[in-house]
């Protein structure tokens, strides 16, 4: 009687290994082939807040580096003599003063807050202007936007690059943008920063009281014309001169395809 063993077994020679062959061609052949790669995600925009809170920590920064110099330019401007005086004469009678060289820092405090908030909005309102118009266009009407888009090259991730006649047009009405906001803190700002650097008085709380005792809570806006006119041009020049500068230098980028490759080739020049 035959074992059930021997009724199991399959038969030997050729046969198992072509049934084994076919198996592994049919599971290779059925096997599902992967999508294709998406790229990664782009980052989030950073939120105005963000935008703020870098701005003004960068000028804190500035101020506190900037003021010893703002002070004897004040005190050369103020104070004139005949012949007049070097920086290094104004510099060393400052320092042989009651405070010695703290005097270089004599009205640090209204400028540390003032243009540190300036700094913050400057910065904010240039991106987040910038972003927005961006995604608007609204400078191109829109049957020009989408014979510019079709016609615009293809980037390295996919996407689509600005004119760059747009595109530092954007930088100039953002520029522009943050340079009237920021005349609004920069105007009062430097009217106490002068009062105090000048010898009128030692603190910005006294400045303060004295503008506004003699000529109202509006005497804090004395000069925000003239402020207006210095800062929306200078700002809107300023990024416009920066972006440009930022192109017509080449930069290195990460390739797209280094991390997929593994190779040496990590970074290769954009232009």
């Amino acid at each position: 009687r035959p074992s059930r063993c021997d009724c199991a077994l399959p038969p030997l020679g050729g046969g198992g290994g072509a049934m084994r062959d076919r198996t592994h061609a049919d599971a290779s052949t059925s096997r599902p082939t992967p999508p294709p790669r998406s790229p990664p995600p782009a980052a989030a925009n950073p939120s105005i807040a963000v935008d703020m809170a870098c701005g003004a920590v960068a000028g804190v920064a500035y101020t506190v580096s900037a003021h010893p110099f703002d002070t004897i330019k004040v005190a050369m401007q103020t104070r004139p003599t005949h012949p007049p005086r070097s920086a290094l004469e104004v510099t060393a009678e400052i320092c042989r003063g009651p405070r010695g060289a703290l005097g270089l820092f004599r009205g640090l405090a209204a400028p540390l807050v003032g243009y540190s908030i300036e700094a913050g909005i400057n910065y904010a309102a240039f991106n987040q202007g910038r972003r927005w118009l961006e995604r608007n266009d609204p400078f191109v009407a829109a049957a020009g936007a989408a014979a510019s888009t079709t016609a615009a090259p293809q980037d390295v991730v996919g996407e689509r690059r600005r004119p760059v006649t747009r595109h530092l047009a954007e930088c100039a009405a953002s520029g522009a943008l943050g340079g009237s906001l920021l005349s609004l803190v920069v105007s009062p700002t430097d009217l106490i920063k002068c009062r105090i650097q000048d010898g009128q008085f030692r603190r910005a709380r006294d400045a303060v009281a004295d503008v506004v005792t003699k000529h109202g809570v509006f005497g804090m806006t004395r000069g925000v014309a003239a402020t207006l006119a210095r800062e929306v041009p200078g700002n809107a020049l300023f990024f416009t001169v920066y972006e440009a500068a930022q192109m017509a230098f080449p930069r290195w980028v990460a390739h797209p395809h280094a991390a997929t490759t593994g190779g040496d080739q990590s970074q290769n020049q954009s232009q």
